[in-house]
């Protein structure tokens, strides 16, 4: 996760998600004294996910991560996990509307 700049992943047991892992979630119990990482399982660190669909418009799923106080989503399609949508994704989409509106 660190080599590729990788902040949350999800989670998958065969077509069935799991969880959320993030950059945090490892530092968290990288903290503990005492706990080698390389014998902790995966699962279990994970945190429940919250999910979107990918039909949800911008604007809602903004407004269901600022309400949940989460820093990503996962997003959901027909077939299973389409991606991750994180708080940095929803600034990337904030600023090209606020440059558009400008220009």
């Amino acid at each position: 996760m660190q080599q590729h700049s990788i902040r949350h992943l999800p989670v998958m047991e065969g077509d069935k998600l799991l969880g959320i892992l993030s950059d945090n979630d490892i530092r968290i119990v990288q903290a503990v004294p005492g706990i080698d990482l390389n014998h902790v399982e995966v699962s279990r660190i994970v945190t429940s996910p919250m999910c979107v669909w990918g039909e949800n418009s911008l604007d809602e799923v903004a407004e269901t991560m600022a309400d949940s106080k989460v820093d990503c989503v996962v997003v959901l399609g027909g077939h299973g996990v389409q991606g991750i949508f994180t708080s940095s994704d929803a600034l990337r989409a904030l600023g090209d509307v606020l440059q558009r509106a400008t220009t």
